[in-house]
């Protein structure tokens, strides 16, 4: 099928709605978050900015993967360290029982000569999460991370355990 050209009036009112898209500001980290997780089937849930009494997860997160946060030096190397650091925290949140066949079960997306290291660091930061972060039983969803030169700002959009996963009857 010919693609049918447009008229020159159809070519700036295209353009126009281009530069229309492009000059609106930008969203902020927490809106992309939002967006990407309404795409992906989860915005039906009531989400809350900043819940009163709660502590940032953004803050918590940053504390739990201190240890690291040094190693990467590109943004790039950020985001596997955030996203490894988020198995982890998400995995040390489920049963026992079910922790080994989710990591194996995520593991076989990495090439074979990482699992081993993957396997290792995961373990390291669930030990870590059990150890210094046990008060915290919110799943982490999802993150933003923005490069500002200097040092990193980590946006995180997390959801609040049901009252049946708090144990309440």
């Amino acid at each position: 099928m010919a693609k049918k050209k447009l008229s020159r009036d159809q070519k700036r009112a295209q353009k126009k709605k281009r530069q229309a898209r492009r000059s609106q500001a930008p969203l902020d980290p927490g809106q992309r978050i939002l967006n990407r997780l309404e795409k992906a089937g989860l915005g039906s849930h009531k989400l809350m900015r900043n819940p009163p009494g709660q502590v940032k997860m953004s803050e918590v997160l940053r504390d739990f993967v201190a240890p690291y946060w040094h190693i990467p030096d590109t943004e790039e190397a950020m985001r596997k360290l955030l996203t490894t650091a988020l198995v982890a925290w998400n995995t040390a949140l489920m049963p026992q029982a079910e922790q080994a066949g989710a990591l194996d079960q995520i593991a076989t997306a990495l090439p074979a000569e990482a699992r081993e290291d993957f396997y290792a660091i995961v373990r390291e930061m669930i030990e870590r999460k059990n150890k210094h972060f046990a008060a915290y039983d919110r799943l982490i969803l999802d993150y933003e991370l923005v490069d500002r030169g200097n040092d990193f700002h980590i946006t995180v959009v997390s959801r609040m355990p049901s009252e049946d996963e708090q144990g309440a009857e």
